[in-house]
């Protein structure tokens, strides 16, 4: 076994600080700590998205195509109040698998279109 030694053990340095130094080397480690604490606590699970619907004449607009919602979703299946999100999510699913539950987020547009990321 081999003990690693540094340039200042051999020459026999010591590390000397002034009080003020080891006030400042203090207060930065403390800085980290509660970096670290406040990093490790777990984030509040964000408010659901309360439950949206849209009709036909919405559109769907992906970063390379746009759709109407009457593309995934027959019209006569939907009502006048309209289909949720989840309904037209899965529709697409059926066309596209990465419009997976876990990976779609919807963002609505003033202008009557959806958004998915």
């Amino acid at each position: 076994m081999t003990i690693e030694l540094s340039i200042f053990d051999v020459v026999g340095v010591e590390d000397v600080l002034t009080e003020e130094e080891k006030a400042v080397l203090n207060a930065e480690e403390d800085k980290k700590a509660k970096a670290k604490t406040t990093a490790a606590k777990p984030k509040p699970k964000p408010k659901p998205i309360e439950e949206f619907k849209v009709t036909a004449e919405w559109t769907i607009h992906f970063p390379t195509e746009a759709f109407r919602v009457s593309d995934f979703v027959d019209e006569d299946d939907i009502p006048e109040d309209g289909v949720t999100l989840e309904i037209v999510r899965q529709g697409i699913e059926r066309h596209f698998p990465k419009f997976s539950a876990a990976r779609t987020k919807w963002d609505m547009g003033a202008t009557r279109y959806l958004t998915s990321k």
